[in-house]
């Protein structure tokens, strides 16, 4: 996953962030290509990882060794064939966003672990895309304390990498409905 990362200078300045993560009080966005279209809406599930493969797997009913999942999917554009996907992300669990598009039919373009094989090397040959369009644009900072308090109501976005814009932009020339 490429984009905007959060990291403390300093040991006080990364507890204070991973707190206000573990509390919500850092909205993270992704934006994604994936396959198909999906319907806009707040997706739940359960997730487990196998840590020997590094590999997660989504379930809709709980399940022994599983975390809660949530996230909300809403589309910014479609052509029926790809979706160009805002994602606001709810829980952060490890591979969360990738193991659940996947699960729900929607893989991720790009990413060889859990995405469409053959999809996947077309978009490799064709613009050498050898990792998955997932890409985090966006941080808003809700309610912050102590030495971050000049974070508070703040708005942290990037505009997508060339790569992407020139994939998206490709995609998206021709409607398939």
């Amino acid at each position: 996953t490429s984009g905007v990362v959060i990291f403390g200078k300093n040991f006080e300045a990364l507890r204070t962030m991973n707190e206000m993560i573990r509390e919500g009080n850092v909205k993270k966005y992704y934006n994604a290509l994936v396959k198909g279209k999906i319907r806009d809406g707040i997706y739940k599930g359960y997730i487990s990882k196998n840590e020997n493969e590094n590999i997660s797997k989504v379930y809709d009913k709980e399940m022994p060794n599983t975390k809660k999942i949530a996230m909300e999917v809403k589309t910014i554009q479609s052509n029926g064939a790809f979706s160009f996907l805002e994602i606001d992300l709810i829980t952060g669990r490890s591979h969360q966003i990738r193991a659940h598009l996947t699960h729900l039919g929607n893989p991720i373009i790009g990413d060889f672990k859990y995405g469409d094989r053959k999809l996947n090397s077309f978009f490799d040959n064709k613009f050498g895309l050898n990792y998955q369009f997932l890409y985090a644009y966006k941080l808003i900072f809700r309610e912050v304390g102590g030495k971050l308090s000049y974070l508070k109501n703040k708005t942290i976005a990037a505009a997508l990498p060339p790569i992407f814009k020139k994939i998206k932009s490709d995609v998206f020339k021709f409607s398939i409905r």
